[in-house]
């Protein structure tokens, strides 16, 4: 006897949007289903959108878990997950600029650079 995983169901708090985490804490992606919607969206995992939602659900204490029995109208079925509804996209291409970033906005940044032998340094962002 296999056991299927339990199919959670959380409700944004804000919008009334359901979401549907595939796989252990969503790591296989995200079904989201908008408010007013019958068509459930997939979030590929990496993916910015996914990020968010993640955040939001597992951290961001913004959605609240629903059972669908407990819910006014019937659930879509959740479609089944194929190479088709998975992205491709990987953590880094969402992480690169959209634009060019120009060395002139950065001197003190481009003298650093310029000093290097290789011309390249590493960076690393600290958000506060």
């Amino acid at each position: 006897m296999s056991m299927e995983p339990e199919i959670e169901y959380f409700r944004d708090i804000d919008s009334e949007t359901l979401y549907s985490p595939i796989g252990t804490s969503g790591f296989d992606g995200i079904f989201r289903l908008p408010s007013g919607s019958n068509t459930w969206e997939f979030l590929s995992p990496g993916s910015l959108e996914w990020d968010r939602l993640h955040h939001k659900i597992y951290r961001g204490a913004r959605v609240e878990k629903i059972d669908p029995a407990e819910l006014a109208f019937s659930l879509p079925s959740l479609p089944p997950l194929t190479k088709h509804n998975v992205q491709s996209k990987t953590r880094e291409d969402n992480l690169l600029p959209k634009h060019q970033i120009m060395a002139s906005d950065y001197p003190l940044t481009k003298e650093v650079i310029e000093a290097q032998e290789n011309k390249q340094i590493k960076v690393f962002v600290v958000l506060t």
